[in-house]
């Protein structure tokens, strides 16, 4: 056997290819840019699970083929087997963020209704903890690792403007100064504690009294970030009747909180001095925060 099949060889068995499927060694001789297209599609629509390849799988296989077959000068986008993290059109963009915007509205809607604790409108754990997630971070400059950690007795910290403490990486705590997005009333503040006692009703936990819940450990959001993305587009499907154009999750609510600043800044700009609840904050922790050589 020729040094080069033992090349091909290796190479094969080094990107696991070869045992999942087989096909590609036999044939990537015999193809050339005018069939590997519809080679490609045989591949994806025929693997061993039930389900098709992805088609960011199929373009790491054409990478291979590539390496093995130097003769190959088609591209796998223009097979329509792109990369995942490709480019999407300011269109489709701004398509997602327009049907965000519709979700982020509803959720709002249902925090302002939750006046008591009722645990009649707690449909799923995940669905109550995503409406709160997404109500969260419409409100913060919260990420989405700072907002998993997030304890009842946080959310009466934020609400009276104090630095909060989270365990975030290594076990180390960092405090935590939360800028608002948006104007935080004792209502928004109230109804999403009432959202959280209702979800743990619901499960079937119990709680303490009010001073004790103020030092309560009770997870803001109970469930996992996977499970909050995928309610999140759910209900994105539910509310927009369409699927996404883009991957959602909860940094497409931050998104949101951008863009709708950036309008906010525009027309405060245009119409008045006046500063967005935004700007305030911001320029409050610069005062505070600067340094004497700064002042």
């Amino acid at each position: 056997m020729s040094s080069s099949h033992l090349t091909d060889d290796n190479l094969l068995l080094s990107s696991n290819i070869q045992s999942q499927l087989p096909r590609i060694r036999n044939n990537r001789c015999n193809l050339h840019d005018s069939n590997v297209a519809n080679f490609l599609k045989t591949i994806q629509d025929k693997s061993r699970s039930d389900k098709k390849l992805s088609k960011s799988y199929v373009n790491a296989i054409y990478s291979t083929l590539k390496l093995l077959n130097p003769s190959l000068t088609k591209t796998a986008s223009e097979m329509d087997f792109p990369r995942k993290n490709r480019k999407f059109s300011s269109d489709e963009y701004l398509d997602t963020i327009s049907g965000v915007k519709k979700v982020v509205e509803q959720m709002t809607q249902f925090t302002e209704s939750f006046k008591n604790i009722e645990i009649q409108k707690v449909e799923s754990r995940r669905k109550i903890d995503t409406m709160i997630a997404i109500t969260m971070t419409a409100l913060t400059n919260l990420r989405t690792t700072e907002l998993l950690q997030l304890e009842l007795k946080h959310l009466y910290q934020i609400a009276h403007g104090i630095p909060i403490t989270l365990k975030l990486s290594y076990n180390k705590e960092q405090i935590i100064d939360v800028l608002l997005t948006d104007i935080l009333t004792n209502q928004t503040f109230k109804n999403i504690i009432n959202m959280v006692l209702s979800r743990e009703l619901w499960c079937k936990n119990n709680f303490n009294s009010e001073s004790q819940i103020k030092q309560s450990c009770i997870k803001l959001i109970s469930c996992k970030n996977d499970t909050i993305n995928k309610t999140f587009s759910e209900l994105y499907v539910q509310i927009n009747n369409k699927k996404p154009k883009l991957t959602l999750g909860l940094k497409s609510v931050r998104s949101h909180n951008s863009a709708r600043i950036v309008y906010q800044r525009i027309h405060v700009t245009i119409d008045s001095d006046d500063e967005t609840i935004f700007e305030s904050n911001i320029n409050n922790f610069i005062k505070e925060n600067r340094t004497p050589h700064q002042a």
